[in-house]
């Protein structure tokens, strides 16, 4: 598991690396690492276009965090599930799974989880045809993944790029900047309330 950890994402072992830590974590009966490495493993299975075996890796997951009573997890993979149902164009899934991880990082004040809901929005948004509200959730997103002084995941770097392709070649280079500055601005939970007012409209 940790090896993969270091692979880039487009490395095409990496679905058979976290196959195969799954695999030795089921045998050693440690349920709580099992779910966590489904996670990656779930990524990596939609980096290279599998997005049943993503949603397979990540709903087992999400079952088996939700047996832990693990929120935190809970809400990392509804954020995970809100992403696959994006990549297969499923709006009305990804909205139940975005609208439910919100009110758990909202719950638990969890900022670095509001970012990855206010990425999964921004991609809602988009596939519904509003690139200036998936442009300022963006820039919230990357304002507090500055202020928290982390990065993406590397598994989801790429996702995270294409989104960000999508709306720039929606709105141009400079509409782009100015709405997603306007977001960086924002305050990131009422940004989270009107992502998830536009994407249940």
């Amino acid at each position: 598991m940790a090896l993969a950890m270091t692979r880039p994402a487009a490395d095409p072992g990496l679905p058979a690396m976290y196959e195969e830590a799954v695999a030795a974590l089921r045998r050693s009966g440690d349920t709580w690492s099992v779910a966590f490495a489904l996670v990656p493993h779930g990524d990596a299975a939609l980096l290279s276009g599998d997005v049943a075996g993503a949603v397979r890796a990540h709903e087992e997951a999400l079952g088996l965090a939700r047996q832990l009573g693990d929120e935190h997890l809970v809400a990392t993979l509804l954020d995970q599930l809100g992403l696959d149902a994006l990549m297969a164009g499923d709006a009305a899934g990804a909205r139940a799974r975005l609208a439910e991880a919100a009110a758990l990082h909202r719950a638990a004040q969890d900022r670095e989880g509001l970012a990855y809901c206010l990425d999964g929005l921004a991609g809602l948004a988009l596939l519904e045809g509003d690139a200036g509200i998936a442009a300022r959730l963006r820039g919230a997103a990357d304002a507090l993944r500055v202020a928290l002084g982390i990065a993406v995941w590397p598994m989801l770097r790429p996702l995270v790029d294409q989104l960000a392709d999508g709306i720039r070649d929606a709105l141009g280079d400079a509409a782009e900047r100015a709405a997603r500055a306007e977001g960086a601005a924002a305050d990131p939970w009422k940004l989270l309330d009107s992502g998830l007012a536009v994407s249940a409209a």
